[in-house]
C-alpha cells in the first residue's frame, strides 16, 4: 500500500481528510516510492539529480498535523533502515553519546555516524532553537545527512529563516538555515485550525483544578507513598511533596520556578507514569525563565505520554499572559487540551 493510499485508509478509518494535508502526502508520495526501492544506485542517483530533493521542511501552527504526517509517512513504509527521534530527546541522546566516547578530533563525526548507521530516513519532530551551543553539532548532521543521502524530514512551529529569532549569537546558526534552504523542500500547512482543541473548546473554558481532586486520584493510584522526600537527579534534590512507586507530586515552584531543565523532566518521565504539579499560577512576562521550564516539562509529558495532572486557579487559555512566549506557549495550550480531551489529563 503506497503512503496516499495509507494516508487516505487513515482517514476513511479514524479522521476527516484534511486539504493542506493532503497536498503535503501528494507531495511525499513520490519520496515513499523511491525509498521503499532502496536500491543504492537509483537511490543516489534520484537525490543527486534534483536540487532541493534531500529532505522536507514541514511548519505551520501548532495542531495543524505535521507531526502526524511525518509519523504516518514514518510508519507506511516497510523497513526498519529509518530513525525517528523527537528533537529534544535526540539532543539528549547526543550529549550522552558525547560522554560515553572517546575524546578526539572527530568525536562529534563518530557520534552521527553511530546514530545515522546504514539507514535512509531520518526524521526529527519539533524542531527549535533554544540552546545556540547545540548549532555546531547540528551543523554537522545536517552536512553529513545531505552529504550521504539520508532522507531528511523534519518538523517545527517555525519557518526556517526565523529559527532563534531575537537570540545571541545568531549568526551560529546562519549555515544551518542555509543547509536546510538549500538541500529540503520548506512546505507549510496553512490550515488553521488547531485539531487538539477544536473537539473540546466548549469544555475548556470551565475547567479548574483543585487539590483535593488532586489527592483523590493520587491515592487511587498509590496506596503507599513518602511525603517530602527528595527525588534525587544527576546527584541534584528536587523537592516533593509525595512520591510512589509509579507516581510523583511537585509544587509548581519547586518544579519549574528553581532551576530545572530538560534532562530533568526526561529523567521524571522515564521513571513515573504519574505527574502532579501544584498551584500553577498565571505567568506574566516576569515569569518567563518558569514560563519556559513548563512550556518544556508539558512537551516532555506530552510527547512520553505520561499521565499529567495539574491544580491552578485560571483557566489553561489563561495561564500564559505574557508577550514574549505567547507564540511558543501556544503549543502548550494546545497540547493540555488535547491531553484533558484524551482524558491524560484528567481531574474534575
Amino acid at each position: 500500500m503506497s503512503f496516499l493510499k495509507y494516508y487516505l485508509n487513515v482517514c476513511k478509518n479514524k479522521i476527516q481528510k484534511d486539504s493542506s494535508q493532503y497536498r503535503l502526502v501528494k507531495k511525499l508520495e513520490p519520496v515513499w516510492f523511491h525509498l521503499v526501492k532502496r536500491k543504492k544506485i537509483f537511490f543516489y542517483n534520484f537525490f543527486q539529480s534534483k536540487k532541493k530533493n534531500k529532505g522536507i521542511y514541514i511548519w505551520g501552527n501548532v495542531g495543524v498535523g505535521k507531526t502526524f504526517i511525518m509519523d504516518l509517512f514514518y510508519e507506511s513504509l516497510p523497513f526498519s533502515t529509518k530513525r525517528r527521534f523527537h528533537y529534544n530527546r535526540f539532543i539528549q541522546k547526543i550529549h550522552k553519546e558525547l560522554i560515553s566516547i572517546e575524546k578526539n578530533k572527530n568525536t562529534i563525526e563518530r557520534v552521527i555516524q553511530k546514530i545515522c548507521k546504514n539507514i535512509l530516513l531520518f526524521c526529527f519532530d519539533e524542531f527549535f532553537l533554544n540552546d545556540i551551543s547545540d548549532t555546531f553539532f547540528l551543523e554537522k548532521l545536517f552536512k553529513f545527512l545531505f552529504r550521504k543521502n539520508i532522507y531528511f524530514i523534519l518538523t517545527s512551529n517555525i519557518k526556517p529563516n526565523f529559527l532563534y529569532k531575537g537570540g545571541i549569537q545568531k549568526e551560529k546558526i546562519l549555515p544551518i538555515i542555509t543547509e536546510i534552504n538549500k538541500n529540503m523542500h520548506v512546505i507549510q500547512i496553512k490550515n488553521t485550525i488547531d485539531y487538539r482543541t477544536s473537539k473540546n473548546s466548549l469544555k475548556i473554558k470551565k475547567t479548574k483544578f483543585q487539590e483535593r481532586y488532586m489527592y483523590k486520584y493520587f491515592l487511587n493510584l498509590e496506596k503507599e507513598f513518602t511525603k517530602n522526600i527528595p527525588l534525587i537527579i544527576s546527584g541534584r534534590k528536587i523537592k516533593t511533596l509525595r512520591i510512589g512507586k509509579i507516581s510523583v507530586w511537585f509544587d509548581f515552584f519547586d518544579i519549574c520556578i528553581l532551576p530545572t531543565n530538560l534532562y530533568d523532566y526526561i529523567e521524571i518521565s522515564n521513571r513515573f507514569t504519574n505527574i502532579f504539579i501544584s498551584n500553577i499560577p498565571k505567568m506574566k512576562d516576569d515569569m518567563n525563565d518558569c514560563a519556559r521550564r513548563f512550556i518544556t516539562l508539558v512537551d516532555e509529558m506530552y510527547n512520553s505520554k505520561n499521565n499529567l495532572f495539574i491544580s491552578t486557579m485560571v483557566s489553561i487559555n489563561d495561564m500564559y499572559v505574557g508577550n514574549d512566549l505567547s507564540f511558543e506557549f501556544q503549543r502548550t495550550t494546545s497540547r493540555l487540551i488535547e491531553m484533558q480531551a484524551k482524558k491524560i489529563f484528567t481531574l474534575k
